[in-house]
């Protein structure tokens, strides 16, 4: 869309004239402008880039060492070719000018029986044609994106018009780093896409955000460039453009309007997917909290929501908060989907809830606990979910979902409290804990601490001793020996410990109904703190 010195040398008028004699390496540069150079301090200043300069050489016919000087300069001024008019001051352009010439690959030509005001205009005639050839492009440009716009196009149809207008591959990354959309040109190579790519993109765009101001309208990166798509301020996401070499200004004009417009169709994205977060939200928290209790409403809301239902369900609660999701909404949602077939998720106060449907006799699911258990940290590593998760036990009446949500909320306090080195549970696995958590709060749970935990702690505090520790680890351990191991003390030393706790409580740690109760402390202390 550029003219370059190229286009210039083989128009009509221009190429009988014109004759090449250095610089052919330059051919591609970029012409913006025209001008004669006559006075002797015409390079001396800063001259617009890609300027195209006719000369006579008058003011240095007579020093050869001064052409190529003026050579130089124009050079370093960034000039895109210069035309010497011979059998007017000069009749010969020394080798030492055409070397200097070749020398920064600057395109040099010389020329007779053309005057300079018809060069000019012949010139100037082609870059205001192609100038306006530019705005008029810009303008159906515009036309076809607005348009998309208005018709409310999905995103990868809006990304593939604009990589096809700029010939550039190009991408749509939301503010949290992933893909929204990409199209790529034939001669992209598109294994430089790997699966981490926009994982390490997005840390340079952080990092290079610190380093450039909030208002930056581009990043400027070895093999793209990064256009921040904001509004009102506030960041929406990115739009990349591949290319290791520098924008022309048009084409940075174009990626800029671009950008304009991606950031209002991602507002429009973000507006869609706002109202179906609330309409979502609105009738999870009808389900999930038992506000209603019709079997038939149930599996209808749950029914649009997406749901396949089965012979049974599990409620799962991962322990991210929407803050901590670094996936997003949309692309956790749907991976979600995929590990867990006919599922339904969203974000409560409490984490990340699921409800999955199962059978007896599914593969994910036979066998139990253990089978599930497998399943869901097989898709947790696929997720790339580093988190926790509580699961309630199977159910086949939908209008307890509310009872199954608060089992996984359970089975994730449980866990956390008796299995930290685990990451997934499941209620069914802590029939104990839960039957024991009926306590606080009574009588019993305070008779319990009258009579075993608070004694017990007393002693240790007055006496500087370790009976509550050696409890613990007594209950935790599989032998007495595994217990002495972990503590570092002799055998001996922990039975004499034990019986201490005999002494204080009155309940022998060796008799079935003294561990029983003993352990039943250490539950509800654990359950308490």
């Amino acid at each position: 869309m550029e003219i370059t010195v190229r286009d210039i040398c083989i128009l009509q008028s221009l190429k009988t004239n014109m004759d090449l004699i250095a610089g052919k390496d330059g051919l591609d540069r970029v012409v913006t402008s025209v001008s004669v150079m006559e006075v002797p301090d015409f390079a001396d200043g800063s001259l617009v880039a890609g300027l195209f300069v006719l000369t006579t050489l008058y003011n240095f016919s007579k020093d050869e060492r001064q052409m190529v000087e003026i050579v130089r300069k124009l050079a370093k001024n960034q000039v895109s070719g210069i035309v010497i008019k011979i059998n007017r001051f000069i009749d010969k352009i020394p080798s030492s000018v055409i070397e200097e010439a070749d020398k920064h690959h600057l395109p040099l030509f010389h020329m007779e029986g053309l005057l300079f005001s018809n060069v000019i205009s012949v010139i100037t005639s082609e870059i205001i044609s192609n100038e306006f050839n530019k705005i008029k492009t810009a303008n159906e440009y515009y036309q076809e994106i607005f348009l998309a716009l208005l018709n409310e196009e999905k995103i990868t149809s809006f990304t593939k018009k604009i990589g096809k207008r700029l010939g550039y591959s190009c991408a749509c990354v939301s503010e949290k780093g992933r893909a929204v959309a990409q199209y790529f040109t034939e001669d992209f190579d598109k294994t430089r896409i790997r699966e981490d790519y926009y994982d390490r993109l997005y840390l340079k765009i952080l990092q290079a955000a610190d380093e450039q101001p909030k208002e930056s309208s581009v990043l400027r990166f070895e093999d793209s460039y990064v256009f921040p798509c904001r509004l009102k301020k506030g960041l929406l996401g990115y739009f990349v453009l591949w290319s290791a070499n520098e924008l022309t200004e048009y084409e940075m004009l174009l990626s800029q309007q671009m950008k304009n417009f991606l950031s209002m169709k991602f507002m429009e994205e973000y507006a869609i997917q706002a109202d179906q977060r609330r309409r979502v939200s609105a009738v999870l928290d009808e389900i999930l909290f038992g506000k209603n209790s019709k079997l038939d409403v149930i599996k209808e809301r749950l029914y649009l929501l997406g749901f396949k239902e089965n012979t049974a369900y599990r409620v799962l609660l991962f322990s991210i908060s929407e803050k901590e999701n670094q996936w997003g909404m949309e692309l956790l949602l749907r991976n979600t989907q995929m590990q867990f077939q006919g599922s339904v998720a969203y974000f409560i106060m409490e984490g990340f809830v699921v409800i999955c449907p199962t059978s007896e006799d599914s593969a994910a699911t036979a066998g139990g606990a253990k089978k599930f258990k497998a399943h869901v940290r097989e898709a947790m590593r696929r997720m790339q979910l580093d988190c926790k998760v509580g699961c309630s036990t199977k159910q086949s009446d939908l209008r307890k979902i509310s009872e199954c949500l608060n089992q996984a909320k359970q089975a994730l306090s449980y866990g956390n409290a008796f299995d930290t080195q685990e990451t997934v549970y499941c209620y069914e696995n802590f029939s104990e804990i839960s039957a024991i958590s009926y306590m606080l709060g009574t009588d019993g749970e305070t008779r319990i601490y009258r009579t075993i935990i608070d004694p017990i702690m007393e002693y240790d505090r007055s006496y500087n001793q370790q009976l509550w520790i050696t409890l613990v680890e007594c209950l935790s351990s599989n032998t007495l020996e595994a217990a002495s191991k972990a503590l570092h003390i002799h055998p001996s030393t922990l039975r004499y410990r034990l019986q201490n706790i005999y002494n204080i409580t009155g309940y022998d740690f060796f008799n079935n109904i003294g561990k029983y109760v003993l352990n039943t402390a250490y539950i509800l202390y654990k359950l308490t703190y």
